[in-house]
């Protein structure tokens, strides 16, 4: 096996091999007791936490941080201050370094459960897995996947040891990390092979998903709640208590870190680079199928497929396929003509099974993988299982790949060829400069006289882009560097503000107005509960009429809505309606409370489930099979889940402080 990764990664043909949402996501909440455990490792150690005994090495932990920062990065710059929140609901911690041991550890506990059972890898499953650019992604993060490896060429191994010598991961490590993880992506399928679907869970999610509603809400204004909290005032003990609590439990009013600093552009024109014809000629050749496919090649099959309604008869419908296929390769001209006949892919059925042209990452990768190994027109291939069934498939042309021309593509190959080698001379260079051994004042004058650009930052607080991430990473006064697109930069620390807790009394009036809040949105949340207690015996107009002379009560009616009805969905999110949680409630009748947001400053609703749209048979069964994997996959996450959380409480596990 290990040999198979090395040829993977260092000859040439393997270029030529055939080899991404989502995945299985497991819970980042099971390993919380250790949280506050990693904060304070031994740099210089190179083992920090066992498992069972089993010591884990610091270069995965560090090279998961990175993993997370990344990730968390994504999540924050795609939902803005909501991030942190959503992350928590979903059970993910924010800290990358929490992430980080909680996906060590794990992942730790996966790999000794699929040591103790007779896994074998084969080439096959291995060459799939190294193709699937999702599972690469999951597994190492940091790797730029779209970049080195493509469905036809395969793996660019040169571009591949350059971003594991980046990521500090020899060869080995990487070879050792890539099986594990195919072992725990088999030992999932293995648990998940007892995963059952009732029949009334399907049914509830076709009705939560597929048929529109009708709501009613009661809606108490927020605001009515802070003044009365406000009346009420707060003692200057209970004050400190608040103040103290968040700060202990939040950070909340903990001032952060803020930096300044110097950053230094670097160009390859500052290095000499430059790339001949001979290594253009080599680039083109050695990347032809990933980057300079001008039309890609195409294949027009015929299909016979054979739905699977019930895993209980999957057998007979083998049979019935292979039985066929015999027949028709004594006589593949009948191949249409079987298709009309049998074929329960209606749509492609009366057209003789004829699919349209396609080509690669177009189909389901099954057909896709059996259609490209077919030979020549008219040949038929082995009986294959894919996401829609049992099938079998007949090759009728195929359209060759057009490259587009050196000549076109030169100028940007020498800029990829040129990017290349400056970022590798330039990691060298720094590597070498700014090690804790060697670097000095003295280096980085020297250093920097190879730069084209110097700019000034002024102090900031932590941000998400590269140059800002470049500067909280500088330790021991030493400069770090980074690289983007064809440009290298060394980032110098100027001056540092330590992150800082102002007194109580100096912000006394934030401070009073959060604790306010906090106290209005804790009795709304307990008023609302005593209102949907009387919501069982009255209607929401009686509701709405007992408490109105107290509180600011409005009523209002949804209409019909469901899932995926944008317009609808948007209208009503603009009013500050909970569109996501109201439309979780599938039971006529049933009365739910509800806030506008996770926000404590959010309205409180009163939401009662009016009206369901009539179920409609038909359609149900043509979406059962889909519901039902779609909820196969949900529960098979679960089940993961709670296996792990099995495997952490027998486990044994100890952190080096």
């Amino acid at each position: 096996m290990i040999a198979q990764f090395r040829r993977k990664l260092k000859s040439k043909m393997a270029r030529s091999i055939i080899l991404w949402v989502i995945l299985l996501t497991l819970s980042a909440g099971l390993i919380v007791s250790l949280l506050t455990s990693i904060f304070s490792w031994d740099k210089g150690a190179s083992r920090f936490v066992t498992v069972n005994s089993k010591e884990l090495s610091v270069t995965n932990f560090r090279m998961k941080v990175k993993e997370n920062e990344q990730r968390i990065q994504m999540f924050r710059r795609y939902f803005g201050e909501e991030a942190d929140t959503f992350l928590k609901k979903m059970g993910m911690a924010v800290n990358p370094r929490v992430a980080a041991l909680q996906m060590v550890i794990q992942n730790e506990l996966l790999d000794q459960s699929a040591n103790r059972l007779p896994i074998c890898l084969s080439s096959e499953f291995v060459a799939q897995k190294m193709m699937d650019k999702s599972f690469l992604q999951r597994e190492f993060g940091l790797i730029n996947w779209e970049e080195i490896l493509d469905p036809q060429a395969g793996i660019d191994g040169d571009a591949l040891r350059f971003y594991l010598h980046m990521s500090g991961v020899n060869v080995a490590d990487f070879e050792e990390m890539m099986i594990n993880s195919m072992k725990r992506d088999l030992l999932a399928k293995i648990a998940n092979g007892a995963v059952y679907v009732p029949e009334f869970e399907v049914k509830q999610k076709y009705i939560l998903d597929n048929l529109a509603r009708k709501f009613s809400l009661l809606r108490f204004d927020f605001n009515v709640f802070l003044e009365e909290a406000k009346k009420a005032g707060v003692k200057a003990v209970d004050l400190q208590k608040f103040y103290d609590k968040q700060n202990s439990s939040k950070n909340r009013y903990w001032v952060p870190e803020k930096r300044a600093g110097v950053i230094y552009t670097f160009e390859p024109k500052s290095y000499g680079v430059i790339a001949d014809e001979d290594e253009i000629k080599e680039y083109y050749d050695d990347n032809k199928l990933k980057s300079f496919v001008e039309s890609p090649a195409k294949i027009q099959v015929r299909r016979i497929l054979f739905e699977v309604k019930d895993e209980q008869n999957r057998s007979t419908v083998l049979e019935k396929a292979k039985q066929l296929r015999a027949q028709l390769l004594l006589d593949p001209k009948v191949f249409a003509e079987k298709a009309k006949e049998l074929s329960e892919d209606k749509d492609t059925a009366k057209k003789g099974g004829l699919l349209p042209m396609f080509s690669h990452g177009e189909q389901n990768r099954e057909l896709e993988k059996a259609a490209f190994l077919l030979k020549e027109d008219g040949q038929i291939s082995d009986v294959i299982t894919t996401d829609d069934g049992i099938e079998i498939v007949q090759r009728v042309k195929r359209e060759d790949t057009v490259f587009k021309p050196l000549r076109v593509v030169k100028d940007e190959i020498e800029k990829n060829i040129v990017s290349k080698k400056f970022k590798i001379l330039f990691a060298k260079d720094m590597n070498k400069s700014l090690s804790r051994d060697s670097y000095n004042k003295s280096v980085l004058k020297e250093l920097t006289k190879k730069s084209t650009k110097k700019e000034d930052f002024s102090l900031k607080v932590k941000g998400l882009d590269k140059a800002s991430q470049a500067l909280f990473r500088v330790r021991q006064e030493i400069p770090t560097y980074y690289t983007d697109e064809d440009k290298g930069y060394v980032v110098q620390l100027t001056e540092r503000v330590e992150r800082n807790l102002p007194k109580l009394s100096e912000i006394e009036d934030t401070v009073k107005n959060d604790y306010f809040e906090k106290n209005a949105s804790d009795n709304i949340d307990r008023f609302l509960k005593k209102v949907r207690k009387d919501g069982k015996t009255k209607s929401l107009s009686e509701l709405q009429k007992a408490y109105s002379k107290k509180y600011k009560v409005t009523i209002d009616e949804t209409g019909f809505v469901k899932q995926g009805d944008a317009e609808k969905i948007a209208a009503l999110r603009r009013k500050g309606y909970p569109v996501e949680q109201i439309l979780k409630l599938d039971k006529l009748g049933f009365v739910d409370t509800f806030r506008g947001g996770p926000e404590e400053t959010t309205d409180g609703y009163i939401v009662k489930l009016d009206e369901i749209e009539k179920f409609n048979e038909k359609e149900y069964e043509e979406k059962e099979l889909e519901i039902k994997k779609e909820l196969r996959q949900a529960r098979s996450i679960a089940q993961l889940e709670e296996f792990i959380a099995f495997l952490r409480r027998k486990a044994t596990i100890k952190v080096n402080r």
